[in-house]
């Protein structure tokens, strides 16, 4: 938007100061550029003074105006004409001036949008980045209605609104899956307009999640109790439960933990994973290994524990294996006696180990 400034010099053939005045008109004239809307038309009458040093210079002042249409590089000229008391060199110069105006969308914001199944919106903006020659229409639209729709369908910007920003409102879907949060994309489709500057052109698609209304589900495990044999290996299976089924995949991290069974005296197989459940799928085991042996030892138990879910929560998070001893058949059970390995089980009736005569406590 500042001037453009064009010197114009005063020569003398034996490089001495002037002996004359002397003076020369000059007048802009439109190029590629149009006057009153690039430029102000400038015309008028320089004058250099007896005396004026040979190389002294002047310098014209051209207004150019701004705009904010898409023209590329336009162009006008500056003439001289008449001169008085000197001869021309140069008559003609040419002015370019360069557009500082982009054709493009503003789109705000495009990502971290949310909406709610509970009917929660959203809202973002769109504007031009230039003035267009002609309407432009954009036509929008959810990419999946399931979880969000979009209004109004379409925005169309002219010369005399293309920069004022236009609300798009996005309104959350409720459905009865237990989906978790889902996210889908906005389109802002390709520009209509005869302007061949914004025709076609595609603005930038708007990312949002619908959040889920519905309570995820909880997962409990069970407690396993089985008898140890005296070689080779037996399965200790957990059952993992859901509380409710879910449209989608979820899953959860497990790992066992010892208790008063260990896995450096060879009680049991370490063990850890991810347990996942399908689609509407509400139990899944996991088998773990208890290792057999011949020695009289009491009853223990190792644990198995929850933690990481994903797309469920978790009601109880640990559960137990009790691990029976049978290699000792003259100890017998009596009940209303403390036995310690049992005080931290769940649901389970305590005891102590009562040694028939002759066999110290184990």
């Amino acid at each position: 938007g500042g001037p453009a400034l064009v010197a114009v010099g005063l020569a003398t053939s034996d490089g001495q100061p002037a002996t004359l005045l002397s003076s020369v008109s000059y007048a802009t004239g439109d190029g590629s550029a149009t006057a009153g809307s690039d430029y102000t038309a400038t015309a008028g009458t320089l004058s250099f003074p007896a005396g004026a040093a040979s190389g002294s210079g002047q310098n014209l002042s051209l207004p150019i105006l701004n705009d904010f249409v898409v023209e590329g590089l336009e162009g006008f000229t500056v003439s001289l004409s008449s001169p008085s008391g000197a001869t021309l060199g140069l008559a003609a110069h040419s002015v370019d001036i360069a557009d500082d105006d982009g054709a493009g969308f503003i789109v705000a914001p495009n990502t971290g949008l949310t909406t709610t199944e509970a009917g929660g919106t959203a809202d973002f903006s769109v504007a031009l980045g230039s003035q267009p020659l002609a309407e432009v229409t954009v036509a929008i639209g959810s990419g999946d209605t399931t979880e969000g729709t979009v209004a109004p369908p379409s925005l169309t910007f002219t010369a005399g609104n293309w920069n004022l920003p236009q609300v798009v409102t996005l309104t959350g879907v409720d459905d009865l899956d237990v989906d978790g949060d889902v996210g889908y994309v906005v389109a802002l489709a390709p520009a209509v307009s005869a302007d061949p500057v914004y025709s076609g052109l595609d603005p930038s698609d708007v990312s949002v999640v619908n959040l889920d209304n519905e309570p995820r589900p909880s997962v409990t495990l069970d407690n396993v109790s089985l008898f140890e044999g005296n070689a080779g290996t037996t399965s200790a299976v957990f059952t993992l439960t859901l509380s409710h089924g879910t449209s989608q995949t979820v899953s959860v991290q497990y790992a066992t933990a010892d208790g008063t069974a260990t896995t450096a005296d060879n009680d049991y197989a370490q063990s850890g994973g991810v347990a996942s459940f399908d689609p509407m799928t509400t139990t899944q085991t996991v088998s773990l290994t208890v290792n057999g042996d011949t020695a009289p030892e009491r009853h223990e138990v190792f644990y198995l524990d929850l933690s990481n879910p994903t797309g469920i929560t978790i009601a109880d998070g640990r559960g137990f294996c009790l691990v029976k001893d049978d290699d000792d058949t003259d100890r017998i059970f009596m009940d209303g006696f403390d036995w310690s390995p049992l005080a931290p089980l769940k649901g389970r009736r305590k005891g102590r180990q009562a040694p028939l005569s002759g066999f110290p406590p184990g």
